[in-house]
C-alpha cells in the first residue's frame, strides 16, 4: 500500500525530504512512501485506494499548487473529490491552504485573498500565522510551541514544530466535521477583522489557541479524510543540521530548541496515524533517524576459490568509477575497513566511498561471519554446475540499491570486475528503485538482488524485450515449483526413489504465483485461502490450481510479491543487469512467499512429509531462479527461431495471469479490448479490438497495467 508524497512544481526540495523521511520513518515497513509527479497525478491510476492510501502535499507554494490541479480542466482536482474514494489527502504548510475553502494571506510585499478548489476544510485559513516569512529564505522562521489533543484517551501535551510562513484556521472548532488536533500557545501575528467582509483590520491579534492541525472527516463515506498543517512538524533535526552544513539559513538555535522536543512530535504523528487507521512503526524515533541508515561494506566471494587474486588482485586499493568512489581492502579481518558513518540523508550516495573487502584465502571466501543472512557456500552448491552465472558475489547488509551501484559504475563492472557475471545481494536496501524511478527502503525479509549478464558481440538485433518476460518467468518458477523433488532447477537433484508424501496426490503442491505482464508477479492472498478453502471442497492443491490456472484467474484476489528491473546498454555488446525484489518474509504491509510456505506445511500432518519439504530460504531460492535463468538465457539468443520462442511464451502464458482478459486502453478513446498475447518481434504486449477487430501493440515499459480495473494507460517516468 502506498504514501504518495507529491514532489513538483508547487512543493519545494527541502519540505519533500522531510515530509517523506519522516513518512518513512513511521509508516515503513507497513506502507510504502514513494514520491508522484505532475504528469502521474494527470495520468497514472494512483487514485486506486487499493493501492495507495494517503496522497500527500507537502510545504512550499500555494499558488503553482492552484495552477497545478486547474490542469486539463481540473482533472486532479476531480480525481481527489471523486476517485480518491476513503483516502487520505495530507496537507502540510502551503499544502493546508491549499485544502481549505478560501485563503487570505497577507505579508508586507503580497496579499492573496481567494478561494481554493478542494474544499476539504470547510472554512478559512489565514496566515501566516507569525510575522518573518520570506519566500525560499528560512532566516524569519520561528519555532511554534504546540497543544495538541487527539482524544484518544490520552491527555493534551505540548510539543514544538519548525515554523516559516503557516497560517492558522480560523473556527474550525465549529464545523460538524471538523477536529482541532493542535493549537498554537503563542499569541498570533495576525489582526482581527472589524467588518463582516474580511476586508478590514483592527490593530488587535486574534488571540492565542489558534487552530494549528485539523482533521475533517468526509461529509459522505466514500469521499476522502484529510489533515491540514500549518507548522512543519515534519521537521527532523538531524536533517536540518546536514542543510546547515551544506548552506542553508537557520536562525541561532532553532535546531537545538526542535531537537529537545524530538519524542514529543513523535507521539504526535504515531497518535495522527492512529486516528486515521494506519499501523505505524512504534520502536523508530526521530532523535536517533539516520542511525539505520548507514551503507555496510560489499563482501565479496568468489564462485571458485583459485580465483582468489585473479579477477581482482589481492591488495588494498581505491577505485574511481563514473559515479563511485570505492575503497578495495584485501582480508576480512582488515584493520583498515571502515565503516562510513555518514547517513545517506546527509549527503549524497554518490559521495559516500564504498567498500568492497576481498577475501585473503580459502576460508574467508567461505565465511558469512559478516554477512550472516546470506550464505555464500550454501547458495553455490545449490547452483547446476553449467550455470555460466555468477563468478562473483556481493554480500551487503545495508546497501544503496543494488541495481543502481551496478548500473551507475561500468568501469567497476569492466575493469575491476574483468566482465565477469556478478551478483549483489543486499539485506536492506537504502535506495530500492522500481521500474517507475520509485525509490524505497527494502527492508529485512525482502531478497533483493541484482546479477549482470553479457551477450555475444555484435548482436545488436537481439529482442532485448524478452529479458523481462524471461527473469518473471524464471522467478516464477523457482517460487511456483520450489516443493517439486523432481524440478530441473534443484541442484543437488533428490533421489526420486526417496520421496514420498503420504496424503498428497500430486506429491508436491505449488506457491501460487502468477506472471503479471510484463514483469511483476502476484501471490494469491492467504486471506483469499481462509475465507474460501473449507468450504470449496478441494483439496489444497485443486483450490491453489483453480484459483491459478486458465481464463477464471480474479486479479483481485492477488497481491504483488515481486517486482523487477532491467538496466540495458550496448556498446558493441548488450549488457543486462536484472534485478529483482522478493517479499519472502516480511508479513508487513502485504503477504509474503512464507505466509503460503506455513498454509502449504499445515496441510501436512506426517513428520516424514515435514522433513521432506525444503525450507524457505534466500539461498535455495536465488540458485532455483539463476538456474532456471541461466537456461532461458541460453536460448534467449536464438529467440529468432519461432520454435525456441514459441517454446518460451507457452511456458510464460501458463504462468500469466491474463489469457483471454478484457481491458480499456485509455489512451485510444477507452477502447475495449481483448489480450492476445505477446508479439513475437518486439515483445509487446498485443491486445484486439472486441468491436473493431483492431489490433493495438504495446510496449512493457511504456505502458502501466491496472490489473484490478483493467486499464492499460501511457506509463509517465518520473
Amino acid at each position: 500500500m502506498n504514501i504518495l508524497v507529491y514532489n513538483g512544481e508547487g512543493s519545494s526540495f527541502e519540505t519533500v525530504k522531510h515530509t517523506t523521511n519522516l513518512l518513512k520513518l513511521h509508516l515503513e515497513p507497513y506502507y510504502s512512501v514513494q514520491p508522484i509527479t505532475k504528469e502521474q497525478l494527470l495520468n497514472e491510476p494512483w487514485y486506486d485506494t487499493r493501492k495507495s492510501k494517503m496522497l500527500v502535499f507537502p510545504g512550499g507554494y500555494d499558488t503553482p499548487y492552484v495552477k497545478l490541479l486547474a490542469m486539463e480542466n481540473n482533472k486532479i482536482t476531480n480525481l481527489i473529490l471523486n476517485k480518491f474514494h476513503k483516502g487520505i489527502v495530507l496537507g502540510i504548510c502551503a499544502g493546508g491552504y491549499l485544502l481549505s475553502d478560501r485563503i487570505d494571506f497577507k505579508i508586507p510585499s503580497q496579499h492573496i485573498k481567494q478561494e481554493r478548489p478542494l474544499k476539504l476544510f470547510p472554512g478559512l485559513v489565514r496566515g501566516p500565522q507569525f510575522d518573518g516569512f520570506l519566500y525560499g529564505d528560512n532566516s524569519g522562521a520561528k519555532v511554534a510551541k504546540l497543544t495538541c489533543n487527539f482524544g484518544l484517551k490520552q491527555a493534551p501535551f505540548q510539543t514544538t514544530a519548525f515554523f516559516n510562513g503557516g497560517g492558522c484556521f480560523i473556527d474550525a472548532e465549529k464545523y460538524d466535521n471538523v477536529e482541532v488536533l493542535a493549537t498554537y500557545n503563542d499569541d498570533s501575528d495576525l489582526k482581527a477583522y472589524t467588518d463582516g467582509q474580511e476586508t478590514e483590520f483592527s490593530d488587535s491579534s486574534i488571540g492565542k489557541n489558534q487552530a494549528a492541525v485539523i482533521l475533517c472527516r468526509p461529509n459522505s463515506p466514500s469521499e476522502c479524510t484529510s489533515v491540514l498543517m500549518g507548522p512543519h512538524l515534519e521537521y527532523i533535526p538531524k536533517i536540518m543540521a546536514a542543510s546547515v552544513g551544506n548552506g542553508a539559513d537557520l536562525p541561532a538555535g532553532m535546531i537545538e530548541k526542535l531537537n529537545a522536543e524530538c519524542d514529543s512530535r513523535d507521539i504526535f504523528w504515531k497518535q495522527l496515524f492512529q486516528k486515521l487507521g494506519l499501523k505505524t512503526n512504534q520502536s523508530t524515533k526521530s532523535a536517533n533517524f539516520g542511525d539505520d541508515l548507514t551503507l555496510s561494506p560489499m563482501y565479496l566471494h568468489y564462485r571458485k576459490a583459485e580465483d582468489i587474486g585473479q579477477i581482482i588482485e589481492s591488495k588494498d586499493d581505491i577505485q574511481e568509477c563514473e559515479a563511485d568512489t570505492f575503497q578495495i581492502f584485501n582480508g576480512y579481518s582488515n584493520k583498515s575497513i571502515l565503516t562510513n558513518h555518514k547517513g545517506i540523508f546527509e549527503v549524497e550516495t554518490t559521495e559516500i566511498p564504498k567498500s568492497i573487502v576481498l577475501p585473503s584465502n580459502e576460508h574467508e571466501n567461505n565465511s558469512n561471519e559478516n554477512t550472516p543472512f546470506f550464505n555464500s557456500t550454501e547458495f553455490f552448491s545449490k547452483l547446476l554446475p553449467n550455470n555460466k552465472l555468477v563468478d562473483i558475489l556481493l554480500l551487503t547488509e545495508k546497501i544503496s540499491s543494488t541495481s543502481i551501484l551496478l548500473d551507475a559504475n561500468p568501469a567497476l563492472m569492466k575493469e575491476t570486475f574483468k566482465g565477469r557475471s556478478v551478483l549483489s545481494v543486499g539485506e536492506v536496501q537504502l535506495l530500492g528503485k522500481g521500474r517507475s524511478g520509485n525509490v524505497w527502503v527494502s527492508p529485512k525479509g525482502v531478497l533483493a538482488q541484482t546479477v549482470s549478464k553479457n551477450f555475444t558481440e555484435n548482436k545488436v538485433g537481439l529482442k532485448v524485450f524478452y529479458l523481462q518476460y524471461i527473469a518473471a518467468l524464471a522467478m516464477c518458477d523457482a517460487l511456483r515449483d520450489y516443493f517439486n523433488p523432481y524440478s530441473p532447477y534443484n541442484y543437488p537433484p533428490k533421489s526420486t526413489s526417496s520421496f514420498s508424501l503420504s496424503n498428497l496426490d500430486d506429491e508436491y503442491c505449488p506457491i501460487p504465483v502468477v506472471i503479471k505482464w510484463p514483469n511483476d508477479l502476484y501471490i494469491l492472498k492467504p486471506s483469499y485461502y481462509h475465507s474460501h478453502f473449507k468450504k470449496s471442497g478441494l483439496t489444497l492443491e485443486e483450490f491453489i490450481k483453480t484459483s491459478i490456472e486458465g481464463t477464471t484467474v480474479d486479479p483481485n484476489h492477488f497481491t504483488k510479491v515481486t517486482g523487477i528491473l532491467l538496466n540495458l546498454k550496448y556498446t558493441t555488446k548488450w549488457e543486462v543487469l536484472i534485478g529483482i525484489g522478493v517479499n519472502c518474509f516480511n508479513k508487513d504491509p502485504n503477504p509474503c512467499i512464507n505466509d503460503w510456505v506455513e498454509i502449504i506445511r499445515s496441510h501436512y500432518k506426517e513428520p516424514i512429509d515435514l522433513e521432506n519439504l525444503e525450507e524457505l530460504t534466500f539461498e535455495r531460492i536465488t540458485a532455483r531462479y539463476l538456474n532456471c535463468l541461466n537456461s532461458w538465457l541460453n536460448h534467449f539468443e536464438n529467440f529468432d527461431n519461432p520454435a525456441i520462442l514459441q517454446s518460451f511464451l507457452k511456458r510464460y502464458y501458463r504462468y500469466w495471469m491474463h489469457s483471454g482478459q478484457v481491458v480499456t486502453l485509455t489512451d485510444f478513446g477507452d477502447t475495449k479490448c481483448k489480450i492476445l498475447g505477446i508479439s513475437e518481434d518486439y515483445g509487446y504486449l498485443e491486445a484486439k479490438d472486441i468491436v473493431k477487430g483492431s489490433v493495438y501493440q504495446l510496449k512493457p515499459d511504456g505502458n502501466s497495467f491496472n490489473i484490478f480495473e483493467g486499464l492499460i494507460s501511457k506509463k509517465v517516468s518520473s
